[in-house]
């Protein structure tokens, strides 16, 4: 097969896939971190006297 196969355009999909996985993996952790600091704190916060 020559330049420009069906394989090497396959090829060059998957590699442009994987590059984009990666900062997207990146935010998706960064975002379930923030959420697993933040989500345990919320009733102390709901709880807290308000009146001072």
């Amino acid at each position: 097969m020559g330049p420009g196969s069906t394989t090497e355009a396959r090829e060059a999909i998957a590699g442009e896939s994987a590059l984009t996985l990666v900062p997207t993996s990146v935010v998706v952790a960064v975002d379930a971190t923030g959420m697993g600091i933040i989500l345990p704190l919320l009733p102390f916060y709901s709880q807290r006297d308000r009146s001072s």
